[in-house]
């Protein structure tokens, strides 16, 4: 037979008995449009009762103008020219076109046995447009670039066809600036889905590993294609997060949803606020997180929070637990500079010493408030507490034994000296901390302390002023610093936090609060210490 004529009258010729292979297939014969040329040749013996073994045929030909959106739900596929061969196995149609807009090199396989699947395998080029075609939706800006992808497309008779899709992502560009994650496009990774082409389309399988993005689950999307739902049951970014997320739409207008059952997040890890935009609608997060580090030395765990980011920051309240410590409650709000953080504890001793900020406080109320700046790294910071004892300081101690104090001496060895009230002003960052305005107050005794204490080797550049007897001493402040009393000693501090060196002037005690302060030199600041 030479054949020439529409695709359906082709396929209905081939659908005849004895044959019938489309109707065999699942198939019906209209599955698509255009211009069929074949040379077709059927051998069978001229006997009453014909089997299928009987039976030889070939066919080979060209379709032109080849058009089907059968082949996938929503989607046109299209091809100017392809190459047909049928043989007993099946139709086989090899060429060159476009899914929708995706340009596309394929070959389209359907095996003539009973409901048997047709696949469409190929390669197509990857980009931002041919991820949005197919329901993966990334934010605006995400991706840049294209790579090849090779794809398989299965459609079995009364279900919507399942599109595989693998890349290395060479020559993709990925971002997410408010995570502060990117892949250079000359980088390779990994990318794999599998997508229901049903409408709306499900994204069933998602996979994704590229630099330091490593992510798998499933996205449900909605009408338009609109997300709706996207859950990661393994996600990774960095050393920022790692753990589980679900990420839900509640409407056009209305924030996204984030919730996250498990996982750890390092705070050190986000970009500057000004990376950070999360679009008008905003995000509302649901968090249950085994660790949140937030600087180099505090640390939280078991925490539990409700906030909101957006354009402006993060907002919202937490509770969680220092590490094999006490309690805390805790709210985040926006600054010009990023998102603030106070912390408030029952127990500031054991939080301070947890922390490696101060092992001898004893319980005690904390308020810490920490505000970012500029510089990565860098926070200002106020820090408040009431009724802290302190118990076996070696620094206290030898300063209580330079003035010879020996009572306190004996107190601080035992049950430890109360303070009333603890207040400071620091810088904190990443070396080291610059103590700037700090004051300790009790009955027994008032101390100042202003000056820096640096990580790497503990060393400590202090200097400050220590009153005995601060309940009567202290009522000479009018002509004093606070915490200062009529009667005090200048000291300074050096050496290291395990081995400090103290050093008393003992006639400044001779000197009302306002010449002392004159005989001090000016405290040390980070950016001037020694190491």
């Amino acid at each position: 037979l030479r054949s020439q004529g529409a695709v359906t009258a082709t396929l209905s010729l081939l659908d005849q008995p004895p044959f019938g292979f489309l109707t065999k297939a699942g198939r019906a014969v209209d599955f698509a449009q255009g211009q069929a040329k074949l040379t077709i040749q059927v051998t069978l013996p001229l006997q009453k009762k014909v089997t299928w073994a009987d039976i030889s045929l070939r066919a080979a030909g060209t379709i032109s103008d080849f058009a089907s959106e059968k082949l996938a739900a929503g989607h046109l596929v299209a091809a100017p020219q392809l190459d047909v061969r049928v043989s007993q196995d099946g139709l086989h149609i090899d060429g060159a076109g476009q899914i929708s807009s995706l340009p596309f090199t394929a070959a389209y396989r359907q095996p003539f046995g009973k409901n048997a699947p047709a696949t469409v395998t190929g390669q197509v080029e990857l980009t931002d447009a041919a991820l949005r075609l197919f329901g993966v939706n990334l934010p605006q800006g995400s991706v840049a670039g294209k790579a090849a992808a090779q794809i398989v497309i299965t459609a079995a008779r009364g279900q919507a066809a399942q599109l595989n899709i693998e890349s290395d992502l060479r020559g993709i560009a990925l971002a997410i600036p408010a995570l502060g994650y990117e892949k250079p496009a000359q980088t390779a990774g990994a990318f794999a889905a599998t997508i229901a082409l049903s409408s709306p389309a499900e994204v069933t399988s998602l996979t994704i590993k590229a630099g330091d993005l490593s992510a798998q689950g499933a996205v449900r999307l909605g009408a338009g294609d609109a997300l709706m739902r996207a859950s990661f049951s393994q996600l990774r970014i960095g050393e920022l997060f790692d753990g589980e997320a679900i990420l839900t739409a509640n409407g056009a207008d209305a924030p996204l949803a984030l919730t996250v059952p498990r996982g750890t997040l390092d705070l050190r890890q986000l970009p500057p606020k000004k990376q950070r935009d999360m679009g008008p609608r905003g995000l509302a997060m649901a968090l249950t997180l085994e660790q949140v580090q937030i600087t180099n030395t505090i640390a939280l765990s078991n925490f539990q929070g409700d906030l909101m980011a957006q354009a402006a920051g993060l907002s919202g309240n937490f509770s969680a637990q220092i590490p094999n410590g006490p309690e805390i409650l805790g709210a985040l709000s926006p600054v010009q500079t990023g998102t603030a953080l106070r912390i408030t504890s029952q127990d500031a001793g054991a939080a301070l010493a947890l922390w490696g900020v101060y092992p001898a406080g004893r319980g005690g109320a904390l308020d810490l408030l920490l505000t970012p700046q500029e510089t990565a790294g860098h926070y200002l910071g106020n820090i408040k507490m009431k009724g802290l004892r302190v118990q076996s300081s070696s620094i206290l101690a030898e300063l209580l034994n330079a003035i010879s104090v020996v009572g306190l001496l004996e107190q601080l060895a035992g049950q430890g000296i109360l303070f009333n009230t603890v207040s400071a002003d620091f810088l904190l960052t990443p070396t080291g901390v610059e103590l700037r305005d700090g004051v300790a107050t009790g009955g027994a005794l008032g101390v100042t302390m202003q000056g820096v204490y640096q990580f790497g080797d503990r060393s400590l550049q202090m200097q400050g002023v220590i009153s005995p007897i601060y309940l009567i001493n202290g009522l000479g402040a009018v002509v004093s610093k606070r915490g200062e009393g009529v009667l005090g000693f200048n000291y300074t501090l050096g050496g290291t936090a395990a081995v400090p060196q103290v050093q008393v002037n003992p006639l400044s005690v001779l000197l009302p609060g306002f010449l002392r302060n004159i005989m001090q030199l000016p405290p040390a600041q980070l950016d001037k210490a020694q190491p």
